[in-house]
């Protein structure tokens, strides 16, 4: 049966393509999706943050090493119309290699490549090939396509950054796609129709291995959920992930995590999968801890009281799910920071600004509450209030302090120390007449040079000691400042609450974290409990 085709044609990011639609047997395709344009200038974002993280750890001699070094190979393994790919290799030219696949006709993305004044240069997958073998530089006005199935580039090639856009089952390309990841590179999946989450738990179970029931925290739940059955699946390779960030729009999630190797990395992922206890009454919740002996009273973990009140079974089991932060707001802050030089839009600002708020749980600029019947005392509990915020802080600007301070130091001890030791001591000056002074003023000054270029490196060790120490204790502040699922306002609408802004102050104000979150536009994501919420508002 032929296919009757419309094209249209659409700009976004600078890039123009032809948007094909057509009407199959039983199905109708369409290669573009709109929707996810927000996702893509994440995804683009993230090239270019990682095409700077391996820029700044080159160490090469000649600027063709340097290219090769730095040169990021991304794939994206279900182009279709290449859109994603082609505004890689516009914005980063010949910093990103680019590779384009798909199992159905490529003459699609390669029109859109060549309208978009690139040329596209076909690789074809040789068995006999190591992998992981890099295949060359590339140019900057080219691109690399291949016509095969995604699962078969995935297990022949190594990348150092996929994009996986499924429109259905996005876990079969899990374990490939960690298969050929390298060392400290990124992977960003998209999630589609996360409301199968609730309607289907049968399918979610065949797909993730997990069990889960509708819940108001549904899209963070769907998410934790994934990112688990990634840990498994990159444990499996030997490889551990770390969550960058996860963003929620309408009924999709883009998921980005860091790959890094090794069997400590697989095993530290996999400490972060646990079971969820969830009350069906309240909707309280909380993390199981993982042991071989069951619970003899799992009730007991919760800390809501549905169970004494009600006979029943009143909580369920679902997961396993990831327990640890979602989101680096390291890494969303250098994102933030690319949206300027790659003209992004003002919707993606806000989104990165609102999940660097919600990772740290940090204050937002809110007004103070007021005429409010429960109100605290603001003075008394500001400290508390700003709590999640200034530990980060006080990392940050302690680490930039002391090294500052270690270079100054050690500037002014290379600039003024041998000079001193030539200038002061007088027994020096007397002795430069004679020959047998000058020698040995010539190797006491020798001697000193070396004790100071020693201290240099004495001091130099210390430092980058201290600053790993420092980015130790920032990760420990990050994964204290993990707060798991945000509750939904309007089941409380029976209470008196204020707007969200002044709620999430006033919890604050009471030693909670507590932040408004991008999953819900109707719900806060805190520390407190059901019980301690009523009881702010009772």
């Amino acid at each position: 049966m032929d296919v009757d085709e419309t094209t249209k044609t659409v700009t976004e990011l600078g890039v123009c393509i032809e948007d094909f639609t057509g009407d199959k047997p039983k199905t109708k395709m369409k290669c573009y999706n709109s929707k996810l344009k927000i996702f893509r200038e994440f995804i683009l974002a993230t090239v270019s943050a990682l095409v700077e993280i391996k820029s700044n750890h080159v160490y090469a001699k000649t600027d063709k090493e340097r290219l090769s070094q730095s040169q990021v190979y991304a794939l994206d393994a279900l182009a279709c119309t290449g859109v994603a790919g082609i505004q890689w290799k516009k914005h980063l030219s010949s910093h990103v290699h680019v590779t384009l696949a798909d199992h159905d006709d490529t003459d699609k993305m390669v029109a859109n490549a060549q309208a978009n004044f690139l040329s596209c240069t076909e690789h074809k997958l040789n068995p006999l090939r190591v992998s992981g073998e890099l295949v060359g530089l590339q140019g900057e006005k080219e691109v690399h396509y291949i016509q095969a199935e995604a699962k078969a580039v995935l297990m022949m090639e190594q990348y150092n950054f996929i994009y996986l856009s499924s429109n259905k089952n996005c876990a079969s390309y899990f374990e490939p796609a960690l298969h050929s990841m390298t060392s400290d590179g990124i992977l960003c999946v998209i999630v589609p129709d996360i409301s199968l989450f609730a309607r289907t738990p049968h399918v979610v179970q065949r797909f993730f291995a997990a069990d889960v029931v509708k819940t108001e925290y549904l899209k963070e739940l769907a998410a934790r959920i994934v990112l688990a059955s990634l840990a498994r699946a990159a444990a499996r390779c030997l490889k551990g992930i770390s969550p960058q960030y996860v963003v929620s729009h309408e009924d999709h999630l883009l998921i980005c995590v860091k790959v890094s190797r090794g069997h400590n990395a697989a095993d530290s992922s996999l400490k972060e999968i646990e079971k969820l206890l969830h009350c069906r009454l309240c909707e309280e919740r909380v993390f199981m801890p993982n042991q071989l002996a069951p619970h003899e009273d799992p009730y007991s973990l919760l800390p809501c009281t549905c169970k004494k009140n009600n006979p029943g079974k009143t909580a369920v089991i679902l997961g396993p799910a990831w327990k640890g932060h979602i989101s680096d707001p390291d890494f969303l802050s250098r994102l933030q920071r690319q949206a300027k030089p790659l003209s992004l839009s003002t919707k993606f600002v806000e989104i990165a600004s609102m999940l660097i708020k919600e990772s740290l749980c940090a204050k937002s600029d809110t007004i103070r509450p007021v005429g409010f019947n429960s109100r605290p005392d603001l003075s008394s509990t500001e400290k508390d209030s700003n709590n999640c915020n200034s530990e980060a802080e006080h990392v940050n600007v302690h680490t930039s302090t002391s090294a500052d301070a270690a270079e100054n130091q050690s500037d002014s001890t290379s600039e003024a120390g041998p000079t001193d030791k030539l200038a002061t001591p007088d027994h020096v000056e007397e002795t430069l007449e004679a020959s047998n002074g000058e020698v040995h003023a010539k190797e006491d000054v020798q001697e000193q040079t070396d004790v100071d270029s020693e201290r240099q490196k004495r001091k130099a060790e210390d430092d980058v000691n201290k600053m790993k120490s420092k980015r130790q204790r920032k990760a420990d502040v990050t994964k204290s400042t993990n707060v798991a699922f945000y509750y939904n306002v309007t089941k409380f609408r029976k209470t008196n609450l204020p707007k969200l802004d002044k709620l999430v102050t006033i919890l604050h104000c009471r030693g909670h974290r507590a932040s408004r979150t991008h999953f819900d536009s109707c719900a806060i994501r805190t520390s407190a409990t059901v019980d301690e919420f009523l009881h702010i508002f009772g």
